[in-house]
């Protein structure tokens, strides 16, 4: 077993060893196949779901699907994905996807109907993209530096417990790479749109086959209508920490400046949240319009970050980028949308790291909250608003500045006295200025 400290880059120099991002989770519609035939043999070809196997890369065999619920002469159809036998049941052998198998619907989906076609169907896919690679084998020795090229893809996955002598999971362990060199070169050999196609084609090429196979018992005949629509994107940076638990928790208060806090209705929330799943405390905050950030201890030994994205800012960034929308008829076309994600999310990282590492390691030397005090109130001429103002910036860091509000002068005042400055351009919140950012991080301590 490989020990990942010595694998995994280190948070302290991002910025000279910023690895690939890699996607955690991705949310997307992989089909279509179109069921050609007479109503009962499709219903019984349909009963048959149950019968559709992956392979793990040991050559075991595992159903794919529960049992199927079917609609009159088989006009509807709804198949969960197997997620291992009922019961406590730890580490199931299972497919290294998940999702459901149900009909497809929508004029812009079933814009074209074939002769004797009765039924079409597709896989809501629930993808686990670091899960599929530790499902592969690779081999123990290799020639350096070179790509490997693995025959046959498996399909499902016996999990076990990821760990080395010196390093364990804190949350989920199924998604995390634990493994030999060898896993970690060919990770990081590929751009995440490359290992997201050789997943995508492992599940279409099994289930297409599949498909094919109980159909034919039946006399049913299956075409394949390729369809794709990405509906949710996590892309997921690891770094090496001695005490990822404590980093954690100390970005806590800095991400509160990340993002505008606004009251909880019908508009978009811009917000932090903290929560705790099993043994790490998970602290998120919104960076724009359906983008999130999430920070938590994934092991004893690495912090991770997720760049998770949403299909109303999916679909915004491709559209900027000149692409009609989410959906699409060809896997290329999919590798250029992840591409544009990809980039899209590593920009919007890079720039709350800067942040975070300004917030959470503030200059020793510079002036003392007393002096932002006196600065504040001599700027602002308003003992009130000061106070307000103070306090706030205790409590996030940050000052936003909503249309209306008096804070929207008072960010313009303390911008025009060199105390704050906007995160960003056109960014409604404003964050201190290089020499008033140990100030600000000491004031939080009083």
């Amino acid at each position: 077993m490989a020990r990942r400290s010595n694998l995994v880059p280190s948070i302290i120099n991002w910025r000279e060893n910023m690895p690939s991002a890699l996607i955690d989770r991705i949310d997307m519609v992989i089909g279509d196949w179109a069921f050609l035939g007479r109503g009962a043999e499709v219903q019984n070809a349909l009963g048959s779901l149950s019968e559709v196997s992956a392979v793990t890369c040991n050559g075991e065999a595992i159903p794919v699907f529960n049992q199927p619920k079917l609609g009159t002469r088989a006009t509807t159809v709804s198949a969960e994905v197997n997620r291992g036998p009922p019961g406590n049941v730890i580490f199931p052998t299972i497919p290294v996807f998940g999702g459901q198998l149900i009909h497809a619907f929508g004029p812009v989906r079933l814009r074209e109907q074939y002769r004797q076609e009765h039924l079409r169907v597709g896989l809501n896919a629930k993808l686990n993209l670091l899960r599929f690679l530790n499902a592969q084998h690779f081999p123990r020795r290799s020639v350096k530096n070179r790509t490997y090229r693995i025959r046959e893809f498996a399909s499902a996955i016996a999990l076990r417990n990821m760990h080395d002598d010196t390093e364990h999971c804190l949350t989920d362990d199924t998604n995390v790479l634990f493994g030999t060199p060898a896993l970690y070169r060919y990770a990081q050999s590929k751009a995440a749109e490359d290992h997201l196609v050789d997943y995508i084609n492992t599940v279409s090429s099994m289930l297409g086959t599949e498909l094919c196979r109980i159909a034919g018992d039946y006399g049913v005949r299956v075409l394949h209508l390729p369809y794709y629509s990405i509906q949710h994107v996590e892309f997921v940076w690891e770094f090496q920490h001695d005490s990822p638990i404590r980093y954690v928790e100390a970005t806590e208060l800095p991400l509160r400046a990340l993002g505008e806090t606004t009251v909880k209705n019908r508009a978009l929330v811009r917000g932090e949240e903290v929560r705790s799943t099993q043994n790490s405390f998970i602290v998120k905050a919104e960076l724009s319009s359906g983008c999130t950030l999430a920070v938590y201890a994934k092991t004893n030994l690495s912090v991770r970050f997720e760049v998770r994205l949403n299909d109303y800012r999916i679909g915004k960034t491709l559209k900027d980028h000149g692409i009609g929308g989410r959906t699409t008829n060809s896997l290329v076309n999919v590798h250029a949308m992840l591409g544009h994600l990809r980039q899209s999310a590593t920009r919007e990282l890079m720039q709350a790291m800067a942040a975070l590492e300004r917030s959470t390691h503030p200059l020793p030397d510079g002036p003392t909250p007393i002096d932002l005090c006196l600065e504040v109130t001599q700027a602002l001429q308003d003992i009130a608003l000061s106070k307000s103002v103070l306090e706030t910036l205790r409590n996030r860091g940050s000052l936003a500045s909503p249309q209306g509000s008096l804070f929207k002068g008072a960010t313009r005042q303390l911008t025009s006295a060199g105390i704050l400055m906007r995160r960003g351009p056109r960014h409604p919140v404003y964050v201190p200025q290089e020499r008033w950012v140990s100030a600000v991080a000491r004031l939080r301590g009083m």
